[in-house]
């Protein structure tokens, strides 16, 4: 699924050096704060340049493409909802309906978010944030899930199932999915394989 090379200096101290292969559905990136497991999402979404780079996912090459063509669903620690829009209009901004595998009412019903539709999204918690920009980004038909620390701010129960059923999901429409978290149980949920990084490198 996966066939990444990404090799680009970030900073005059620091040097992106990824290649990895991986036939992981959903491919796991672990590791310190300032690894460069950020920077990898980043430069696959088409919002960092990383000149001579190759990013393959699902057999489509994306290099070269704008972010807009890459067809990526990111979905950050914080979760960027459009504050002058409720939580409904933010989960059907820019939905694709000619590429969607997943319906409205499938979403808000399985992240448990249907009274929370007409709330303006300053009256959410971070939890129910990170929950409505993870609808979104499912909601926008993308042809591979981005997904940084997209659940630190729910508590364990909540976590787990919805762990679990972001992973039935992925399986159904074959959304390949790479994810960024410091929480083993969830790598371990979500995960066919994971990738250790340290100073721009995969280690292990």
């Amino acid at each position: 699924m996966f066939n990444l090379r990404l090799q680009s200096p970030v900073s005059p101290a620091f040097t992106l050096d990824v290649s990895l292969q991986s036939d992981a559905l959903c491919l796991g990136l672990s590791g310190p704060s300032g690894s460069g497991k950020s920077t990898v999402l980043e430069a696959i979404a088409g919002l960092r340049s990383i000149p001579g780079s190759h990013t393959e996912i699902n057999g489509r090459v994306l290099d070269g493409l704008s972010p807009a063509d890459r067809r990526t669903g990111l979905l950050m620690q914080s979760p960027h909802l459009f504050p002058h829009l409720d939580v409904s209009e933010n989960l059907t901004f820019g939905q694709d309906h000619s590429h969607r595998p997943f319906g409205l009412d499938e979403i808000v019903d399985w992240l448990d978010i249907r009274p929370l539709l007409g709330r303006h999204v300053r009256h959410l918690s971070g939890g129910e944030q990170q929950r409505v920009g993870l609808g979104r980004a499912l909601l926008s038909g993308p042809d591979v899930l981005l997904l940084d620390e997209p659940f630190s701010a729910l508590d364990i129960d909540r976590k787990m199932s919805t762990v679990d059923g972001l992973r039935e999901m992925l399986r159904r429409a074959q959304i390949p999915c790479l994810i960024v978290s410091h929480e083993q149980p969830i790598l371990d949920g979500l995960c066919e394989d994971v990738r250790q990084m340290q100073r721009g490198r995969v280690v292990a």
